[in-house]
């Protein structure tokens, strides 16, 4: 499996860069050769449909997307009555791997990545639309143009949009509705002053944020290939985390209960009760330890995709082994409030490894270290001889964050 499949998308761009400048900002286009997605994508599996999914036929009429869904068997018939075949290609091996460590890379928590294989004859594409999502556009085959914003119109939107009557609306499942912008106006329709084009060639990639209004025409037959990594908006996770906690407010359990009938303004012992609901929720937020919250995205983000075996018995760690750590993506440790104190907490695998709260300047140096004899951690933590380093050390080995190199 490669590494870091943005590297291999965005070469010569550093990811640093893509990261700090354009993730969730902006768009932007990196051309690179031909065959460079190879590693990522087998298009053979296409054109064997082999590891091809839901699948639509889409096709654009009077500016407006139609789309249905077909069975493999009617690609071709889509395909040669000029529609755009847009199949789901999650499953397809190199893919699939790569899609985890988007994720892993990128977003990691519950939610998979996907990937889109989207094959058009000439002329044919999409009409005008935003995604919710992030889309890395990987060009494998022929000439497609692409007409875009290039930032967001919309700042990490968790509906998609569309133009309906020239208006702009929501998709699913807000369908319809109309699509505002980050100060809470009516969005206004993109104009031509505001989209880039250009020509995607095999080996490009074209990055789009979430909220970017986008249209393809393909020049030549085209394949490409969509991957999303999930989004985790900030407001769903902590919502999420918070609820839990709201649970165990009295206040918050009580129903919401109208003592008369008759007309009249919301009656007063629900405004009341709102009142006290309102008044609870701010207490809770405001009192709740925010490492509560940092623990529950490190087990969020660190549970493992399938059944991981307990790691065999490690030998004993002899002063002048070398060890190094076992994943080159590192580890994520938190210091987390318990019953009576703190412990600190560090994340591998699914699962959660505790050790004393005092250990945290000794984990804290062996993150900065990712290969280092063992008798050197002694100078991590001057209280702690050679036995009490190598317990501590022997631990990590046992729980699969480091190794004895070789």
């Amino acid at each position: 499996m490669i590494d870091d499949p943005l590297e291999v998308m965005l070469r010569p761009l550093p990811v640093a860069d893509f990261l700090a400048t354009h993730w969730d900002r902006a768009a932007v286009h990196v051309q690179g050769p031909a065959e460079r997605f190879s590693a990522i994508y087998d298009v053979a599996d296409w054109h064997a449909r082999r590891h091809v999914g839901a699948t639509d036929a889409a096709r654009v009429e009077d500016g407006r997307q139609h789309q249905a869904r077909i069975g493999v068997g009617e690609i071709d018939a889509a395909f040669d009555v000029g529609a755009t075949v847009c199949a789901d290609v999650s499953s397809s091996p190199r893919l699939a791997a790569a899609l985890r460590r988007l994720r892993q890379r990128l977003v990691p928590g519950p939610e998979p990545a996907f990937a889109k294989l989207y094959a058009s004859p000439v002329d044919a594409g999409f009409a005008m639309h935003m995604d919710a999502h992030h889309v890395f556009v990987l060009q494998l085959e022929g000439r497609k143009r692409w007409t875009y914003s290039p930032s967001p119109v919309v700042t990490a939107p968790l509906w998609g949009g569309k133009l309906e009557g020239g208006r702009p609306v929501h998709t699913f499942p807000r369908d319809g509705a109309p699509i505002a912008d980050d100060r809470g106006r009516a969005l206004a329709a993109p104009g031509a002053d505001d989209l880039v084009t250009i020509e995607l060639a095999p080996g490009d990639c074209l990055y789009l944020p979430p909220g970017s209004w986008h249209t393809t025409r393909a020049l030549e037959p085209s394949i490409a290939i969509s991957l999303s990594p999930p989004r985790q908006a900030a407001v769903t996770f902590v919502l999420r985390a918070l609820e839990q906690h709201l649970a165990l407010v009295p206040e918050l359990r009580r129903d919401l209960v109208r003592l008369h009938e008759g007309p009249g303004p919301v009656p007063a012992e629900i405004r009341r009760a709102i009142d006290g609901a309102l008044a609870a929720v701010v207490r809770t937020a405001t009192d709740l330890d925010r490492r509560a919250l940092h623990r529950a995205w490190a087990l969020q983000a660190h549970a493992a995709d399938e059944v991981v075996d307990e790691p065999p018995p490690t030998s004993p760690i002899r002063r002048k082994d070398v060890l190094v750590h076992a994943d080159v993506r590192g580890f994520t440790w938190v210091v987390a409030p318990v019953e009576g104190g703190e412990q600190l907490c560090l994340y591998r695998d699914g699962a959660e490894w505790t050790l004393p709260v005092d250990a945290r300047g000794f984990v804290d140096a062996l993150a900065r270290h990712p290969e280092f004899v063992a008798e050197s951690a002694l100078a991590w933590d001057r209280r702690l001889d050679w036995d009490a380093a190598r317990e501590v050390l022997q631990q990590l080995a046992d729980a699969g964050v480091l190794r004895v190199r070789g």
